[in-house]
């Protein structure tokens, strides 16, 4: 049994995830509706397993180093609480079920996606931005490097600055990964030292040209491709490339129009989250399609569309949902990663923001405005305080833990 001696009590979903906010929103909403569940997270646990929310929750073996091992605790867990549907809530966890959807199975546990051929385009972003080209949709300007020897071609087709990304999740079996969601780089030195540094496995990142303007997400749920909701928020402001202010606004319909052909491409089936970058001058740029629950999930739920729910109610009993009206105007924010912008705006860092003018007195500014009524946390609840106490204990402690060192270092030099 997963859990060791103790006895797990019977649940009707696994939710496949990590310690992160979206696993935390997708546990909170089935728990509102009184489902039962059991979190299973690799990874130490954090502030999903302190939640009030999650009951039953089990620690996996991390699906990067040894998936056989992962699948198998996944197995156990539904040997045991009798969960006969696994929805993944990363990327981690929703290639892990997609490599062995066979022996999920085999043991009468639906996976809880789309189908194979669309999950490995959605995680390939090479392959994913091939089809949305194809499909007519506007992509970045991008480079396919290979080779170090490539970089002189490289600098040719493109101007600096220049964003290199992961081009999939990390490889399995412990190899490294490039490990930023994004990183710019400004001119040849910069772009070889990330390469020498990030690269040395000969996995090399996509490489494209900066785009600037607004990040536009919209959040659907598909059914064989069928697109029967969508909505879309804007995100005012962003950290490491994490939306951490968002507003729902009403969807573009070319951005619609988009979105409907590219999950009517892949056969979509479930959740999935498509981001665009939409310029001053209103032209669109393809980012990515994410293929499960996204970061800003919370935020969703809250204005009325209940993605978890729907998604369990989908693949366990075939319901279609009937979406309300969404509530428009409705806002919320990443409070960690709002405060992590303001430290890195302090420190010189604005552009880690994407808001190269921004100073420090602004930055403090608006992460206080941003505690006023009608903008709600993504993690944080009243009745449910420790996830978001322990999601800023962790991301202070390393500031407060080499402020001590320096004190203390200080006071032995004085003596």
């Amino acid at each position: 049994m997963p859990s060791g001696a103790v006895r797990l009590p019977r649940a009707e979903i696994m939710l496949l995830g990590s310690e992160s906010r979206t696993t935390l929103a997708a546990a909170r909403s089935f728990a509102a509706s009184s489902r039962s569940f059991v979190v299973v997270s690799h990874g130490r646990p954090g502030l999903v397993a302190a939640s009030r929310s999650v009951r039953t929750h089990v620690v996996a073996p991390d699906p990067t180093l040894d998936a056989h091992r992962y699948i198998e605790c996944v197995l156990e867990t539904a040997r045991a609480t009798g969960a006969r549907l696994a929805i993944p809530a990363s990327d981690l966890t929703l290639r892990a079920g997609n490599l062995f959807r066979e022996r999920l199975a085999a043991e009468r546990v639906t996976f809880a996606a789309a189908p194979a051929r669309s999950i490995d385009n959605v995680l390939d972003k090479r392959a994913n931005l091939d089809t949305a080209a194809r499909l007519g949709i506007p992509t970045p300007a991008q480079f396919d490097l290979r080779s170090i020897d490539d970089v002189p071609t490289l600098i040719e087709a493109l101007a600096f600055p220049l964003v290199l990304k992961p081009a999939g999740p990390r490889p399995l079996g412990g190899k490294p990964g490039f490990p930023y969601k994004w990183l710019i780089v400004r001119d040849e030195q910069e772009l070889r030292n990330a390469l020498a540094t990030h690269c040395s496995e000969g996995e090399f990142p996509l490489v494209q040209e900066l785009l600037r303007g607004q990040v536009v997400g919209l959040y659907c749920f598909a059914v064989r491709g069928d697109v029967v909701a969508v909505h879309a928020s804007v995100a005012e402001r962003r950290t490491f490339g994490q939306n951490v202010m968002r507003t729902i606004i009403h969807v573009d319909p070319i951005l619609e129009t988009h979105v409907r052909a590219l999950l009517g491409e892949l056969e979509w089936d479930g959740p999935a989250a498509i981001a665009f970058f939409v310029a001053p001058d209103g032209k669109p740029t393809y980012m990515e399609t994410n293929g499960r629950f996204w970061g800003s999930l919370n935020g969703s739920i809250r204005a009325g569309w209940d993605f978890p729910a729907w998604t369990a109610d989908y693949f366990a009993e075939g319901a279609v949902p009937s979406p309300p009206p969404i509530v428009m105007g409705g806002r919320a924010c990443w409070r960690a990663w709002d405060m992590l912008g303001v430290i890195c705006v302090s420190q010189g860092n604005a552009w880690l923001t994407d808001r190269d003018d921004v100073r420090t007195t602004r930055a403090v500014r608006e992460y206080f405005l941003s505690f006023r009524p009608g903008i709600h946390a993504d993690v944080f609840r009243l009745d449910d305080p420790m996830p978001e106490i322990i999601e800023h204990w962790r991301l202070l402690r390393p500031m407060f833990g080499g402020a001590a060192a320096r004190i203390g270092r200080r006071l032995r030099l004085s003596r």
